[in-house]
């Protein structure tokens, strides 16, 4: 059983994300439930009971297997290659939100004997679920949108080639873990590695945590090294990616001052460093990006998301439902800034923690990513990507089990509101702080773990 334990649960690891990748639709909820549920045991038994080198090889083929499936479980992939078309047609994506492409010449010339160009754009269109809104996508992903919609000849061969440095952002990641893991079994790569939701959200749905993660560890090796002009410029990459890593900028730059405070007293070079390296990278990137464009269009839609846009949040539920009671109505433009604040803050505070008792700074992003899902009005479940990436450098288990419940949320696109049904929430959220709580309780790993 022990030899053959593993290599049956890889054999039923392997069908079910096969069927995620190529079979199940988003609105199919129970079937992919039950998929994820048969997934999760088999991932359990197979990451622990396989050679870490076996289960790398096996979670890069499933990778690489990936490339060649459509996003079945979001459409985010034709917002996607309308931005990078608009850069091939001579447009900013900020110039006009598609709804008004009508009034815009998409330049059909471009293919002038089939029309290639207009009939891509018009089959993008309609599809897509964000033709109301000007892009948030910031530069590193534009580069990535256009180089798929250059390379391919339909939105299916496009949707490949735009995987390709998704694929690539996963490979580098999987080397930074290997480098990065203190223990010497590697259980925590060979856990990623197999891991479905890396695999069915990044290479699969084609979202950009990847590349956005990427720079996140790699600031976090360059400052293993102290290279602190390093890690900021690959912190700025993964912001330029997704603005989701500057997140992780308070804790890094503190992190630089304790480490100089060690050892010559109080030097703010290091930190001081880190940081310009940060806002030079950042400023750059967006400046290239943003100085053609009117910069009111990308101002809109960032504001949209925190006071407009709501699914699946945590404690933004247990807020809204008592501004329902409270107030009688949905007071989301309160609660969203409200709960940005907060984890703001929340981010600042563990920051300081880690600075002053000298913690673990892996342990303290985990949990700064994490106060951020806490607080989000919007959590979709790549977002917990970057939680499941820094758990192998902890001890922490919680994040591997909000990868599977996360999951949960695809119950909403059964509905006709695409709501998360409550008890879904509860049984997603309310498992994860239950194991977060008892590893706490128990000491299974401590945030001053060194």
């Amino acid at each position: 059983m022990k030899t053959w334990g593993p290599k049956f649960a890889v054999l039923v690891l392997i069908a079910a994300i096969t069927y995620l990748l190529f079979f199940v639709v988003r609105e199919d909820g129970y079937p992919l439930l039950a998929t994820i549920a048969i997934a999760a045991m088999a991932w359990w038994v197979a990451h622990r009971g396989l050679h870490w080198r076996e289960s790398l090889t096996i979670g890069i083929l499933l990778r690489f297997g990936a490339l060649f499936s459509f996003p079945l479980l979001s459409d985010d992939i034709y917002r996607f290659l309308w931005d990078g078309n608009l850069w091939l047609g001579g447009f900013h994506p900020l110039d006009f939100i598609p709804n008004d492409a009508a009034a815009v010449p998409l330049r059909a010339d471009l293919d002038a004997s089939v029309g290639t160009f207009a009939r891509i754009n018009a089959e993008l269109l309609a599809r897509m679920n964000s033709a109301g809104y000007y892009t948030v996508y910031p530069p590193i992903s534009q580069v990535v949108f256009t180089f798929g919609a250059w390379l391919g000849s339909s939105i299916t061969s496009a949707t490949f080639w735009l995987k390709v440095p998704l694929f690539l952002g996963e490979l580098g990641i999987l080397r930074l873990l290997y480098l990065l893991e203190k223990r010497g079994n590697y259980r925590g790569l060979a856990a990623y590695a197999l891991l479905p939701l890396p695999i069915v959200e990044v290479l699969g749905n084609a979202h950009f945590e990847s590349m956005a993660v990427l720079g996140v560890l790699l600031a976090l090796f360059c400052f293993r090294q102290n290279q602190r002009w390093k890690s900021g410029a690959w912190l700025g990459f993964g912001v330029l990616a997704k603005l989701v890593p500057l997140l992780a900028a308070p804790a890094i730059t503190l992190a630089f001052l304790w480490e100089a405070v060690k050892t010559t007293g109080w030097h703010w070079k290091r930190a001081l460093g880190f940081g310009l390296s940060v806002i030079l990278t950042i400023s750059t990137g967006m400046t290239i990006f943003l100085l053609p464009a009117d910069l009111t269009g990308f101002g809109e839609s960032l504001n949209l998301y925190f006071q407009k846009f709501e699914f699946n949040g945590s404690l933004y539920i247990l807020a809204s439902a008592f501004g329902e009671w409270y107030k009688g109505w949905n007071w989301i433009a309160v609660i969203g800034p409200s709960l940005s604040i907060l984890s703001m803050l929340s981010i600042l505070l563990l920051a300081f923690v880690r600075a002053w008792k000298g913690r673990d700074l892996a342990t303290t992003l985990l949990f700064s990513f994490g106060v951020y899902i806490l607080c989000a009005t919007t959590v979709h479940p790549w977002y917990a990507i970057y939680l499941v990436a820094l758990t192998p450098l902890t001890r922490y288990k919680w994040p591997y089990l909000l990868s599977f419940t996360v999951f949960l949320s695809y119950l909403a696109y059964g509905t006709e509101d695409i709501v998360v049904p409550v008890w879904a929430t509860l049984l997603e959220y309310g498992s994860v702080f239950t194991l977060m709580l008892w590893e706490l309780r128990k000491k299974v790993v401590v945030l001053s773990e060194k």
